[in-house]
């Protein structure tokens, strides 16, 4: 993959970002889409307060995932491990009942199901598509989790071109970064792809992968909801 990267001027949304992935891939008929309602259970909610409290406090101190600093915070604790380790191991399975056509995405039907989404959620991509060949193949999702700056955005677009190894969109996603890519690739290839993210971490969130890696496929958000009001927006194509 070569080192050619764009930024955007104006900048596509992700309904413009997966319209594009339709577009150019003809061999893919069918996407996959979940309607998340963002209200869902939390697992750091059965967790005690105190620990809840130091884990943040660590987190904002030093910056670290919220999920290291429980287990650090909770290394004090008298008791209650198997708690915190149950929680920690909680997983809801990705639930994708939205599916579109790629004809569809390309002509409108995606940002229509944006529009009539509930307050409460949000719109996500998954990552399975079918191919005209009755197959499915794997899109290229990352989550990131470097605060956005013009610095982070150039961070993330390099880790992009090194654990991808081909063309795809970094969006913004509010706090973050995302990456949708544009071709898909096999199931063995995505797995590879997921541990080569995972050599990123911490800039890479390394609980998203493990879910992803747990479902067999992953996910991103594509809309705005209650909770995440900032559209993703894409600014940069990589190459």
């Amino acid at each position: 993959m070569g080192t050619t990267q764009t930024r955007f001027a104006q900048r596509m949304d992700a309904v413009d970002v997966v319209e594009r992935v339709a577009s150019a891939n003809p061999d893919v008929v069918q996407f996959h889409f979940a309607a998340r309602d963002e209200r869902g259970y939390l697992p750091s909610q059965q967790l005690p307060r105190p620990l809840v409290e130091s884990a943040v406090k660590l987190r904002e101190t030093y910056g670290i995932p919220f999920w290291e600093a429980v287990f650090i915070c909770a290394e004090e604790m008298e008791g209650g491990l198997g708690e915190v380790l149950d929680a920690a191991l909680y997983h809801e399975p990705v639930n994708s009942p939205i599916t579109l056509s790629a004809d569809d995405v390309v002509g409108g039907s995606l940002r229509d199901a944006v529009s009539r989404l509930e307050p409460n959620q949000a719109l996500d991509l998954n990552s399975t598509v079918r191919t005209r060949h009755g197959d499915s193949a794997q899109l290229a999702l990352l989550d990131f989790r470097l605060k956005t700056s013009l610095a982070h955005e150039s961070v993330a677009a390099e880790i992009c071109r090194r654990v991808v190894g081909d063309s795809g969109y970094l969006l913004e996603s509010g706090e973050s970064y995302h990456f949708i890519g544009l071709r898909p690739q096999s199931a063995e290839s995505w797995i590879k792809l997921m541990g080569r993210s995972l050599l990123f971490g911490p800039h890479i969130d390394a609980r998203w992968i493990a879910h992803q890696l747990i479902d067999g496929s992953s996910a991103l958000r594509v809309s705005p909801s209650k909770r995440h009001p900032f559209v993703p927006r894409a600014v940069r194509s990589i190459t």
